[in-house]
C-alpha cells in the first residue's frame, strides 16, 4: 500500500499501539525501519510487518523520482541525514 512519507514516519508507533510488530526485512531490524530501497531512478521508503492473519504486508512511500546515483539500501533516518548535507 502506498502512503505519504509523513505517515510512514509515524507508522511504527501506530503499529505498536495496535499490537503489531515490524519484521526484520532485508537484514534491517525493526529499529532501523522504515528503510529506503533504491530502484534507480527512484527511491522509496518501506516498512514490513504481518497482519493478524500472518499475511506479509508492506507500506511504501515514494521519496524521489530522479535519483541519478547508485544508492545502497539504508534506513529512512540515514536517508534524511544524507539529504540535509
Amino acid at each position: 500500500m502506498i502512503i505519504d512519507e509523513e505517515d510512514l514516519e509515524h507508522v511504527k508507533e501506530w503499529l505498536s499501539s495496535i499490537g503489531i510488530e515490524v519484521r526484520t526485512e532485508f537484514g534491517f531490524p525493526p529499529e532501523h525501519q522504515p528503510l529506503v530501497l533504491p530502484n534507480n531512478p527512484h527511491a522509496h521508503a518501506a516498512i514490513y510487518f504481518s497482519d493478524l492473519d500472518g499475511n506479509s504486508l508492506e507500506l511504501i512511500a515514494p521519496l524521489r523520482l530522479d535519483v541519478d546515483e547508485d544508492l545502497k539500501m539504508m534506513s529512512l533516518e540515514e536517508w534524511k541525514n544524507r539529504q540535509s548535507i
